[in-house]
């Protein structure tokens, strides 16, 4: 079995491609910015036309965005004592991220929940940490996963009644916040759609939807506005919890629908709106895969000319940031197009098929 694994590391070795996303030639030489034509950047001494997604590292995509931000799940109370979770945590500050998304199961009982101290200890993940409220949290400060809104007493640890970006609504598990990125507006909306009771009526009544279709009919849609909606959800696709004319609403206005509670990292087809519409995640776990080699968390990055979110499920298990060959590069148009990049690093390539060798993975990289 070894030897057969050896062979086919040294045929990807060969074979994989050096680039991280495209080999494409860069246009004219330059020494600044304003050597280049418009909406083109100085990276290298190269011009290059960022418009066309073609990023070469992701240090790249970083310099090249208004901001970035993650989005992480389902780590149970894990924090910086697991190094995946560690390595998340460096590797957006040193990245500079606004703020971070959680999806919810943040908290565990009978669990050690580290993430707890962690947060009082850290003053930007303990500001800037915006979860959605799930089953996890319910148990934790209330008496059942499926005790509905218990779980909201995590909020009032984060001192959300302090956020002036956010407006809590009144059951006081649920949000509104908004981040400002230059000239853009991100605009976050949480819901709480916990696991359980798994009566759905029950664990996502009425009065959580009306206050979703209520709160994006309240935003004035425009290519500067990037909505986001996040909600745990029992399977993952609360979309599919929706009436007609609420999914609609949601699919012409959302550019990213996030859910977790599955623990894999997962992009939702929508029929009829593969290419198009909100691009649904279901954003699996930074420390708990729910199979072997699909731990991780979710970057997202800000850019305009035109207008998009660029992101990825990276592999926090690395020794560094890096693109990730197990997933695609998203990129979601504001108001416009779904559009994939399939990864390609020879680096990636060596990492998972060692991973293969010695711990009997299975490759799904490269």
């Amino acid at each position: 079995m070894k030897v057969l694994s050896l062979i086919i590391f040294f045929v990807f070795f060969i074979s994989c491609n050096s680039s991280q996303v495209n080999d494409k030639p860069r246009d004219d030489s330059c020494k600044k910015n304003i050597d280049c034509p418009s909406y083109n950047f100085c990276i290298d001494k190269k011009c290059k036309d960022y418009s066309s997604n073609d990023f070469s590292s992701i240090e790249e995509l970083k310099t090249l965005s208004l901001s970035n931000f993650i989005i992480m799940s389902d780590n149970k109370g894990d924090s910086i004592e697991d190094k995946r979770f560690e390595n998340m945590v460096n590797w957006a500050k040193d990245f500079s991220a606004s703020f971070v998304i959680g999806l919810g199961d943040h908290l565990k009982i009978n669990y050690e929940n580290q993430f707890l101290g962690f947060l009082e200890k850290n003053e930007f993940w303990f500001n800037n940490f915006y979860p959605s409220i799930a089953d996890g949290e319910n148990e934790y400060y209330g008496e059942s996963q499926a005790d509905w809104g218990a779980g909201g007493k995590f909020l009032e640890f984060l001192k959300f009644s302090n956020r002036s970006n956010t407006i809590l609504e009144a059951n006081k598990v649920e949000y509104y916040s908004k981040f400002k990125a230059e000239d853009l507006t991100i605009h976050l909306i949480q819901l709480h759609f916990p696991d359980q009771p798994l009566d759905d009526k029950i664990a996502w009544p009425q009065s959580s939807r009306d206050y979703l279709i209520k709160t994006i009919k309240s935003i004035n849609k425009s290519k500067n506005d990037i909505i986001i909606v996040g909600a745990h959800s029992i399977f993952g696709r609360w979309y599919q919890y929706l009436s007609e004319d609420e999914f609609k609403v949601v699919i012409e206005n959302v550019d990213l629908g996030l859910s977790a509670t599955s623990h894999i990292f997962e992009k939702y087809k929508i029929e009829s709106y593969e290419n198009k519409g909100t691009l649904f995640l279901n954003t699996g776990a930074v420390s708990r895969p729910r199979f072997p080699n699909g731990e991780g968390f979710v970057y997202v990055f800000v850019l305009d000319n035109p207008n998009r979110i660029v992101l990825q499920y990276l592999d926090p298990r690395k020794p560094s940031i890096e693109f990730d060959t197990r997933y695609p590069l998203y990129i979601k148009n504001i108001a416009g197009t779904i559009e994939e990049k399939i990864i390609k690093n020879w680096h990636s390539c060596r990492f998972y098929l060692l991973l293969d060798i010695f711990k009997y993975r299975s490759i799904n990289a490269c």
